[in-house]
């Protein structure tokens, strides 16, 4: 197995696999991150995947700015340029501009509600299309031939990475479109 320098200079090389491969190594502190920036902050209405996904953004900048001459291992540079995003992430939603957004409710308390729960993100695409087993029709039909795909394959019990593999895109395509298909269901509801 190769070791983070190794991967960190295919990665920056713009090998895919190494890529995947320090994704794979990294992912669960980036789940761990996001899941305790939510939970320390669930007062202000903050999205585990919003925040995930900036935390895979991050993962990709951190990889391109790492440089090993400066003496700290990849993880521990991960590990502060994490928490130095979460602190950019946070400060830009504690502005006053957020705080209506930040601290408004629901007009009508019987709307689906997701503040309270974490899941795995291949679950969360499952709550979001399906609501008590009933697919919503219409927005289902409002996918693009691409979002649909995922979906089902998602709905098979396919990884992220693994979805990418089969569609020959970058994890972060699949990502993108996961993040695109969730605001077309927040328009929906």
């Amino acid at each position: 197995m190769n070791n983070d320098y190794e991967l960190i200079y295919l990665a920056q090389e713009n090998n895919e696999e190494a890529k995947e491969m320090l994704y794979q190594k990294y992912k669960n502190l980036m789940h761990t991150n996001a899941k305790t920036f939510v939970m320390e902050n669930s007062d202000k209405g903050i999205d585990f995947n919003d925040v995930l996904l900036e935390l895979n953004i991050c993962f990709e900048e951190a990889i391109n700015n790492y440089n090993q001459d400066n003496g700290a291992s990849f993880n521990t540079f991960l590990v502060s340029y994490l928490n130095n995003a979460l602190k950019t992430y946070k400060r830009s939603i504690d502005k006053k501009k957020n705080k209506i957004l930040n601290e408004s409710v629901p007009l009508e308390d019987d709307e689906i509600d997701y503040s309270n729960k974490l899941y795995k993100e291949e679950d969360m695409i499952e709550y979001m299309v399906f609501d008590n087993g009933n697919t919503y029709e219409s927005y289902y039909d409002g996918l693009k031939d691409q979002e649909k795909e995922i979906i089902e394959l998602l709905k098979s019990g396919y990884s992220y990475s693994e979805i990418a593999d089969m569609l020959n895109k970058d994890v972060k395509y699949v990502y993108n479109i996961i993040y695109r298909i969730k605001n077309k269901l927040k328009e929906m509801i």
